[in-house]
């Protein structure tokens, strides 16, 4: 039992160093953030455990926290497209009326 707790624990953390490599830190921190939510489900599912009202609770303000931030880092991208786009039109057709 030692042995398989030592040997999954740390090829656990070696594949998340590697991991790391290929996978910007911030949807790590993400992953990570998560995975009591993960344990959770995983408990309740193979093993049968109940989840009360408070662990409901804590996964569901764990996954608005998780969201919200980046459901603003889109906003603020939609936001930038939609002013280059109209840039980008305004500038065709300045570029139009000077050819005409």
């Amino acid at each position: 039992m030692l042995f398989l707790g030592i040997i999954c624990t740390a090829a656990g953390y070696m594949l998340s160093n590697i991991s790391q490599k290929y996978i910007p830190a911030s949807n790590v921190g993400l992953i990570y953030t998560l995975e009591p939510i993960f344990a959770s489900i995983l408990g309740w599912l193979f093993l049968s455990e109940i989840l009360g009202v408070t662990a409901l609770t804590g996964a569901g303000m764990i996954i608005i926290s998780v969201t919200l931030p980046h459901m603003g880092r889109q906003f603020k991208k939609q936001k930038l497209l939609r002013e280059i786009a109209k840039d980008i039109k305004l500038g065709h057709k300045n570029i139009k009326r000077m050819i005409l």
